[in-house]
């Protein structure tokens, strides 16, 4: 087995202007595989859906890109975290176990969204909600809700809240963290997803933006930087990881401390999959 990293410089799921710029300047970073470029399509005036032909066509290419690569382990590095529609549901298999570690719970649909943004859907679509075009993408073979853990959350929309509650999805709150010790989270959802095969996909705004400037959409709080490590240490030290998505990293942001941190997780990937 070895590591493939596609790139994958999509700005259209979160309209954020520099989302779509960091696979140049990561490019000598990861000797990048393949790059799935955007094909800008013609759209609609559809204010719930923004971009959602661009979106849908890059997703479609970016699945049969991911999908070349069944006996080695791949990471999709983004551009905004839509993308996972498609190296997720590339991914797919029975009892597949998901940890999203995020500050948002981009779990909203076209009927929940207050931005129309894609980014803001991903999760839903993977468990089989949402607008059709999206949804096709996982071609009925969705996430079990049961199987998914959202790790060190801190923003959520109203309706997007209700919806994972009605879902039944695994919150591991930012406040969880702060209250009961980051080693005890992570312990509670190694045992939970311990019989499963796992993909992470890490947004890097889970991250303190003091720290992590170099991203789309910041929040107030999120990991520090050793916990940030940490997590994706014990992730792959701790579990049968599968594939993994880094996402909406910002270089027009940067401080330069965030391509700091992308480096580290490098090499925390390549310690457990090189």
């Amino acid at each position: 087995m070895a590591i493939k990293y596609i790139g994958a410089p999509i700005k259209e799921g979160c309209t954020i202007e520099g989302a779509d710029q960091g696979i140049k300047v990561l490019n000598k970073m990861f000797d990048f595989a393949e790059i799935v470029e955007v094909k800008l399509q013609k759209e609609s005036d559809n204010k719930h859906l923004l971009y959602l032909n661009t979106v849908v066509d890059f997703l479609w290419r970016l699945k049969k890109t991911v999908m070349k690569y069944p006996d080695d382990f791949v990471v999709t590095v983004g551009g905004d975290h839509s993308l996972a529609i498609g190296s997720i549901s590339a991914c797919y298999q029975d009892n597949l176990g998901l940890i999203w570690v995020d500050s948002h719970g981009d779990s909203n649909t076209d009927k929940t969204t207050i931005s129309g943004r894609i980014h803001g859907m991903p999760l839903s679509v993977l468990e089989g909600l949402g607008a059709k075009d999206l949804v096709d993408v996982c071609e009925q073979s969705f996430l079990d809700p049961k199987d998914i853990v959202l790790f060190g959350i801190s923003s959520l929309d109203e309706l997007e809240k209700e919806l994972i509650e009605k879902q039944h999805i695994k919150v591991i709150y930012y406040q969880d963290i702060e209250k009961r010790g980051l080693q005890e989270c992570l312990d509670e959802v190694v045992t939970y997803l311990a019989d499963k095969k796992v993909y992470i996909s890490y947004d890097l705004d889970g991250i303190d933006p003091l720290i992590c400037t170099g991203v789309n959409t910041p929040v107030k709080v999120g990991l520090d930087e050793d916990d940030a490590y940490h997590v994706l240490d014990e992730l792959f030290k701790r579990l049968s990881i599968v594939g993994m998505d880094l996402v909406e990293y910002n270089p027009l942001n940067d401080d330069g401390n965030t391509i700091k941190i992308i480096s580290r997780f490098k090499e925390i990937i390549e310690h457990y999959k090189g």
